[in-house]
C-alpha cells in the first residue's frame, strides 16, 4: 500500500468516526458523512448547534477513523479541523461535496462546512499476512 492507495480508500468511503474534545479534554465521538479531497484533506457538514462544532471553536485537534467492518482495513488519522467561514470557500467546498455525492443535496444545503487537515496518518490492514501497516 502506498499513499494514492490510501487516498483511493478514503475515496471509497462515505462515513467515518470524527472525535473531537472540548476545553477540558472531554471527548466526544460521532459517525459522520465525509468527503476526501486530494490533499488528504476531509469535508464535512453538520448543524452549527452540535457538541462538535462547540468543541472545535475552543479545541481544533481532532482525530478521524475509517473502516473496521467485514475485516477490511483501517485509517486512523490526527489533524486540525476547522470551520469554513468564508462564504466563498463555503460553497466552494458544499459544491465539491455536491459533486461527490448528489444525493446528499438536502444534507449539505444549510450545514455548516468542516474542513480537517490530517497531521499524521495510519492506515492498517491486518487481514494480510504479513499486515500491512503505513504512517505518513
Amino acid at each position: 500500500m502506498d499513499k494514492e492507495g490510501v487516498l483511493a480508500f478514503l475515496k471509497s468511503r462515505e462515513l467515518c468516526v470524527l472525535a473531537t474534545a472540548d476545553a477540558s479534554g472531554k471527548t466526544q465521538a460521532a459517525t459522520m458523512a465525509y468527503v476526501a479531497k486530494d490533499d488528504f484533506s476531509l469535508l464535512f457538514s453538520t448543524d452549527a448547534t452540535t457538541r462538535k462544532m462547540a468543541n472545535i471553536k475552543v479545541n481544533s485537534k481532532a482525530s478521524v477513523v475509517v473502516g473496521c467492518e467485514n475485516d477490511n482495513p483501517t485509517v486512523q488519522i490526527d489533524g486540525d479541523i476547522t470551520q469554513v467561514v468564508d462564504d466563498s470557500g463555503a460553497a466552494k467546498e458544499r459544491d465539491y461535496m455536491l459533486q461527490v455525492h448528489p444525493e446528499w443535496k438536502d444534507y449539505v444545503a444549510d450545514g455548516t462546512i468542516l474542513r480537517f487537515v490530517p497531521s499524521w496518518t495510519k492506515y492498517s490492514n491486518h487481514a494480510t499476512n504479513p499486515p500491512e501497516v503505513l504512517e505518513f
